[in-house]
């Protein structure tokens, strides 16, 4: 838990088979189910708002810290880069965004956005991004989305 916000990560310490489309798939759920307390907010309070973002590639990831505070976590590039981006969902009025190489790894049922190259802080030059427009997401492809991702257990 960071403040106000968390970091998931798909793929350590054990890997898993389609990390970033496992980890978009679960973005798209978490604005889904937030719907219904996005909209629920009382009169003369400022609207609550969601933003996601996911980056890919290799992280160091295991417990981290000293004897008196220790904990598990991820340190690398792709963790810098998420955060910074899930800034930009604010300004660019979208809930998740992805970079490049995650858009390059995801299932084709999963419609993105090219939403060009940007200057992120903290890396030199300008990062390709991508929004995962929720809504533009077909209801029937998600579900087998999902059930392909996380098949029913075998009943004994």
């Amino acid at each position: 838990f960071l403040g106000d916000g968390f970091m998931a990560v798909f793929g350590a310490p054990l890997a898993v088979d389609r990390g970033p489309t496992r980890a978009v798939a679960a973005a798209i759920d978490m604005v889904l189910a937030t719907r219904g307390l996005l909209t629920a907010v009382p009169e003369g309070m400022p609207p609550l708002a969601i933003g996601i973002a996911i980056a890919t590639g290799e992280v160091l990831s295991g417990t981290i810290g000293s004897p008196d505070r220790m904990e598990f976590t991820c340190i690398g590039p792709p963790v810098n880069l998420a955060s910074r981006l899930e800034g930009l969902n604010k300004r660019l009025g979208t809930h998740i965004l992805i970079d490049a190489e995650t858009a390059r790894r995801l299932d084709p049922a999963i419609v993105v956005t090219p939403r060009g190259a940007v200057p992120v802080r903290g890396l030199t030059g300008e990062t390709d991004i991508f929004s995962v427009d929720v809504d533009g997401q077909k209801a029937v492809e998600l579900d087998h989305l999902r059930i392909s991702l996380y098949p029913a257990p075998v009943q004994p």
